[in-house]
């Protein structure tokens, strides 16, 4: 079987506020790495790189709250789900959820 290019690849976050589990955000490839809520919204590019530039999910939880999209602090829980073709590219999984790590979110990985 054919390895997935990234290009095809998205992975979906899913906040914990105090409710519950109730929101998300996808991370696309298109070409260079995105933030997005839905198909053609999007939230924060990473255009200066192909590859995922750590930070980014910073400045998503600011985007969100700027845009009183959601109010999400650190010390939250996410879920992480990803297929796992995305174990063919562990170096930029790995640094995607350090990021959200390093921004004071527990991480839970479901990979499908």
């Amino acid at each position: 079987m054919k390895s997935k290019d990234i290009n095809e690849l998205c992975l979906t976050v899913i906040f914990q506020d105090n409710q519950g589990f109730h929101y998300s955000c996808q991370l696309a490839y298109h070409p260079c790495p995105v933030w997005m809520n839905g198909p053609d919204d999007y939230k924060v590019t990473m255009p200066d790189s192909v590859n995922y530039e750590s930070g980014s999910f910073k400045k998503l939880i600011e985007y969100m709250k700027e845009s009183q999209h959601g109010h999400f602090i650190a010390g939250n829980k996410c879920i992480v789900v990803a297929d796992n073709e995305w174990m063919n590219f562990g170096i930029e999984f790995g640094k995607i959820v350090q990021d959200i790590e390093d921004t004071g979110f527990g991480t839970t990985i479901m990979l499908i």
